[in-house]
């Protein structure tokens, strides 16, 4: 329940103001995004957020609540390397590259951007859905549980982040918490999976596009040579 009780805590000066509150849910899942993968903060700050926004009537502040977190969720992704699967992806097309980034470095050129995404994207939601008269009725009395278990995952959790920073260590959770038994097949086991094999899905097509030869016929299509280096990137992410 660490994800209730951080919410609770950071929230907190965030209330009052209905723009103010989306803000602050957009920044814990944009924090939480960074060191968890973005479908899984997604998951994790619905099940906080699903009573507030059932609790809202139909309309523009349910739409734009719902849509402030995967759109948080994907922006905070991008502030580590170990944020969304693309990123590992693109630090292994790097190295095979001969350039290697750190864990550092990326947080260093990311981080920033990644803030202002969030601003803009805080914007657009606020001003687009948000009525600065609507009510949200968030429950912030949750407190850090401090059972055996919390304080192995809250210790676990906390090594895992710092040791990202100098090394690989992606599957030292898995199997610290199963072998402390915080974590259990059946936790395994409750994992959202059809949502995990829609991703999955998505990686498949991407292979797919590999495999046949699509992704080289339509990057040979374009003469990059005489593309300038603004519009460069725009189509590269076009494409993307």
């Amino acid at each position: 329940k660490l994800d209730r009780a951080l919410s609770a805590v950071l929230l907190k000066p965030f209330m009052g103001k209905p723009r103010l509150t989306v803000m602050g849910v957009m920044l814990i899942t944009a924090i939480m995004s960074m060191f968890m993968s973005n479908t899984a903060t997604t998951a994790t700050m619905f099940a906080v957020m699903m009573p507030v926004i059932m609790a809202l009537p139909e309309g523009k502040a349910r739409t734009g609540i719902a849509l402030s977190i995967p759109v948080a969720a994907n922006v905070g992704g991008m502030g580590t390397p170990v944020g969304t699967p693309p990123n590992a992806i693109a630090l292994g097309a790097l190295e095979n590259a001969g350039v290697k980034v750190t864990f550092l470095q990326w947080m260093l050129a990311a981080v920033p951007l990644m803030l202002v995404l969030l601003a803009l994207s805080w914007a657009f939601i606020a001003w687009r859905y948000i009525p600065t008269d609507a009510k949200f009725d968030i429950d912030t009395s949750a407190r850090f549980e401090k059972s055996r278990s919390a304080i192995i995952f809250y210790s676990v959790a906390g090594a895992t982040i710092l040791l990202w920073m100098t090394e690989s260590v992606g599957f030292l959770p898995v199997v610290v918490l199963l072998m402390t038994k915080v974590m259990s097949g059946d936790d395994l086991r409750a994992l959202d999976w059809p949502v995990l094999w829609l991703v999955a899905g998505g990686i498949a097509l991407g292979s797919g596009v590999a495999a046949t030869g699509l992704d080289k016929w339509m990057l040979g299509s374009i003469q990059w040579a005489s593309i300038p280096g603004v519009l460069l990137i725009f189509v590269l992410a076009l494409v993307g």
